[in-house]
């Protein structure tokens, strides 16, 4: 809505200006008018024309600061974010090397190396063995 709407004030006091400098001409060719009354006329649109400009230089000032302070703000949060992943990486190192400096679980009695049945069952031969020597 604010850019239409100094769109339309744009316009008028160009139009104004516009006017302006036509009812100037029209007086200097026709020299109706003293050159004071028209210095005074020109002084009023011009004067009319900066005041429209700087409401609109402010109102373009106090965008900008918002989008500064915006801007502000989006780095603050973003600095304490990567405060925060760099103390949880360290906290992660921490954690790691507390693990690998415990000793390692113990399994248990060693198993004897060698062939092993793991589950099943045995049955004996139908034929023993001989054992002749």
């Amino acid at each position: 809505m604010g850019k239409r709407r100094r769109a339309r004030e744009r316009e008028a006091l160009e139009q104004i200006a516009r006017e302006a400098a036509q009812q100037a001409a029209r007086d200097v060719a026709s020299s109706t008018v003293d050159r004071a009354e028209l210095t005074e006329t020109l002084r009023a649109q011009l004067g009319a024309l900066a005041e429209g400009q700087a409401g609109r230089d402010t109102d373009l000032v106090r965008a900008l600061d918002r989008v500064a302070e915006s801007y502000e703000r989006v780095a603050n949060r973003l600095a304490d974010e990567r405060r925060v992943q760099v103390l949880l990486a360290e906290a992660l190192v921490r954690i790691e090397q507390r693990l690998t400096s415990l000793d390692p679980p113990s399994r248990g009695p060693e198993l004897p190396r060698g062939p092993r049945v793991v589950g099943g069952s045995i049955a004996p031969p139908k034929d023993p063995p001989r054992l002749d020597r």
